[in-house]
């Protein structure tokens, strides 16, 4: 499994790069499921990891 990320400051274009990239090779992932990134704020704790990646 590789995993990837994607660093920037705010407002650079991260999400819309990751998005743009996921359509053009939604393709070769056939059982990939699409979702939104959950932000954490100060109200709510970050998802653990494996609830993030869906295992």
């Amino acid at each position: 499994m590789i995993i990837s990320t994607v660093d920037g400051t705010a407002g650079v274009g991260k999400t819309a790069l990751a998005v743009h990239w996921a359509h053009r090779v939604q393709d070769r992932f056939p059982g990939g499921v699409p979702t939104r990134a959950r932000r954490a704020t100060p109200a709510t704790a970050p998802a653990a990891p494996a609830v993030a990646a869906g295992w």
